[in-house]
């Protein structure tokens, strides 16, 4: 069993009023980047395939002077697609800079 009480969690509830005159429509809602590529990327997988999307892998790359974060779908796809991988490349970094939350 737990030693937490609780006592703390409802203290600060008690502390913290929400005014319910404040919709929380109001509140600005940013969207995530991280999702925001991954969704690009779907979507670039998808027409290049024409049907199901895989998922989209994204990591850090192994050197730092190759950018904050990578992806195998080029890679990946370029088998299926039967197009090379600098041109699957490409397409995603046209989408990249279309898409209005990343570009």
């Amino acid at each position: 069993m737990s030693s937490f009480s609780g006592h703390w969690l409802r203290s600060r509830a008690i502390r913290t009023r929400i005014d319910p005159r404040v919709s929380c429509a109001a509140v600005p809602v940013t969207p995530d980047p991280i999702n925001a590529l991954a969704d690009a990327i779907a979507a670039v997988a998808q027409a290049t395939l024409g049907g199901e999307a895989p998922a989209v892998e994204l990591s850090a790359p192994a050197k730092a002077e190759h950018g904050d974060l990578a992806t195998p779908v080029a890679m990946g796809l370029a088998r299926a697609a039967r197009r090379s991988p600098r041109e699957i490349a490409d397409d995603l970094r046209a989408a990249i800079l279309a898409d209005p939350v990343l570009g």
